[in-house]
């Protein structure tokens, strides 16, 4: 029986492939990755760097949340790019921590809004009774939330809301 040329690989190689870290969907198409990794030892890197920088991507991507997702890169992508062989992978966990108490868009509407959406909470102005005595507001209450109750578009200075946003005002 003849054997294809792919059928074993180096020693070397299948610990560098074992070793990656798991991905949502496959890690790659392990013929392809080996013509990578072939030509990242041509380029003067050594097994055991590619292996060790490996390792340092796995503690990366544990750390990050991002093993068994869609974001740990596939092994042809990695090998493609000579940078992710000299990348130290640290996480920058003061950068995190700066980004970890922003809002999304969704929340910062919510919170925005949350004197209609939920006037009994935060005790903000549910009437009239706040102006009472100015003219300007004669024609009833100020706040016109019935377009998030009808089912209509709620709309803000720039145009319509976009409508996922709509919705979980909605819904909320």
């Amino acid at each position: 029986m003849k054997t294809k040329p792919y059928d074993s690989y180096p020693e070397d190689f299948i610990e560098w492939w074992n070793q990656y870290p798991k991905r949502e969907g496959d890690n790659g198409h392990k013929k392809q990755t080996f013509g990578k990794y072939k030509k990242r030892l041509a380029d003067g890197h050594s097994p055991e760097s590619l292996l060790a920088n490996i390792l340092n991507y796995g503690r990366y991507c544990d750390e990050t949340g991002a093993t068994g997702t869609q974001y740990v890169k596939t092994t042809v992508v990695y090998l493609n790019n000579p940078d992710n062989l000299t990348n130290q992978w640290t996480v920058n966990y003061e950068a995190r921590q700066r980004n970890s108490g922003k809002l999304s868009l969704v929340e910062q509407v919510e919170q925005a809004n949350a004197h209609i959406l939920q006037p009994e909470r935060t005790g903000a102005f549910s009437g009239m009774e706040a102006f009472s005595g100015m003219e300007a507001f004669s024609g009833g209450n100020i706040y016109d939330v019935e377009p998030e109750r009808s089912g209509d578009s709620v709309f803000d200075h720039d145009g319509p809301v976009r409508p996922e946003v709509d919705q979980c005002l909605r819904s909320g």
